[in-house]
């Protein structure tokens, strides 16, 4: 997509089937997607659809509609119509750690005895290897 201009960016705002637009991207509506990716399994072409909704095409490269309407559809198959409304973006990596402030007394005291066994654990498998090495 090509960088949307600021007048671009408010006209597709104004429709309400846009949730957000930035200079780069635009999201819609999770109503729309499952509405678009029902026309589309009955046969509608995504450019009809996207006009029909009132989102001006001529400010999408060529092609967009039915790319994005291919991916709704791709997840829509895969992961059902509850997946349309996860925004699927953002980190999925490294969970968080969880910092002690956070952590109950309980779960403290817990956290401290594994680490006391994990501990001896390392401190019998030292001195295995010392009477190895002699």
């Amino acid at each position: 997509m090509h960088a949307l201009s600021p007048s671009q960016q408010s006209k597709l705002l104004a429709n309400r089937n846009v949730l957000e637009v930035s200079e780069k991207s635009v999201s819609f509506t999770a109503a729309f997607k499952i509405k678009a990716v029902h026309q589309v399994m009955d046969g509608v072409p995504p450019d009809q659809i996207f006009l029909n909704a009132g989102i001006p095409i001529h400010l999408f490269k060529e092609n967009y509609c039915r790319y994005c309407l291919k991916r709704w559809v791709q997840k829509f198959r895969a992961e059902g119509e509850e997946s349309l409304y996860e925004d699927g973006r953002g980190s999925t990596g490294r969970p968080k750690k969880e910092r002690p402030e956070d952590l109950t007394y309980d779960e403290l005291l817990s956290l401290v005895e594994i680490q006391k066994g994990a501990l001896e654990e390392l401190k019998k498998q030292n001195a295995l290897e010392r009477k190895k090495k002699r």
